[in-house]
């Protein structure tokens, strides 16, 4: 199942839930979308203007709404050190530095080599997160211990019923877990298999906005491959993988 969710996970990895456990749940409140707006804005703001740092993310599919126990997990990260960057997202290394972004598929074994890029990871421009909240039915918030729960419905139309979102004190994200309109076979193959609406988390811990991380290990292209006049070779440790150069001649 999860081969058919993840890469809609990446997509939204800016926005974030969490479920909270024994903790004490208040009544549930309406909440403006101008005021939903700030919440993203703040934690788009500390992703981009946090120079150093680094977190762990998981991600998890679920069978149901109801489950709990995930049928597939696949535990990640995420290090930013300026303007470079390296995470591990379900089983994808994704580097960038000041020369190259790299994406490492090690389960195809391909290599991507591209220019790097402006966006840095999980951050969302202010019209990005507009369309999410006009298309949006309602939105409530609920203060569940120390933390907010934010809950975004929408219309039966909508491949997605509704996104929970869960912020620290802090306006850090904890967890973000979205729940799918459509069902799916529990069997593939089975024309007579049960139908299910799945759901899919992703949840973020380990903040350090002190971390010291190591450029040679972290960042560098040199793990993976050389550039000769021009010409990439990867090195001994990926020599079985294909190479695949997109990268742009600038001016």
């Amino acid at each position: 199942m999860l081969n058919k969710l993840k890469y809609n996970s990446c997509i939204i990895l800016f926005f974030f839930f969490a479920s909270a456990v024994n903790a004490q749940v208040a009544k549930p409140e309406y909440v403006g979308r101008t005021d939903m707006a700030k919440v993203f804005k703040q934690i788009n703001n500390w992703f981009i203007n946090t120079p150093i740092y680094s977190l762990s993310v998981t991600h998890a599919s679920y069978e149901s709404y109801k489950t709990t126990i995930p049928v597939e997990k696949a535990a990640g990260y995420f290090k930013k050190n300026k303007n470079n960057y390296h995470s591990f997202l379900i089983g994808i290394h994704t580097i960038q530095n000041k020369t190259y972004k790299i994406v490492i598929d090690s389960s195809e074994k391909i290599i991507l080599v591209a220019n790097p890029d402006k966006l840095i990871w999980n951050t969302y421009t202010t019209s990005d997160y507009d369309t999410l909240l006009k298309t949006c039915a309602t939105i409530k918030v609920t203060t569940v211990g120390n933390d907010k729960l934010y809950r975004m419905d929408f219309n039966s139309e909508s491949p997605i019923a509704w996104y929970e979102f869960l912020i620290n004190p802090n306006g850090l994200p904890k967890e973000i877990v979205w729940y799918y309109n459509q069902e799916i076979k529990k069997d593939e193959e089975d024309e007579a298999s049960e139908k299910v609406k799945p759901r899919v988390s992703i949840t973020f811990s380990n903040y350090n906005s002190s971390a010291v991380l190591d450029y040679n290990k972290e960042f560098n292209e040199g793990i993976y491959f050389t550039n000769t006049n021009n010409k990439i070779s990867l090195t001994e440790k990926y020599k079985n993988y294909k190479l695949n150069d997109q990268r742009v001649k600038l001016n």
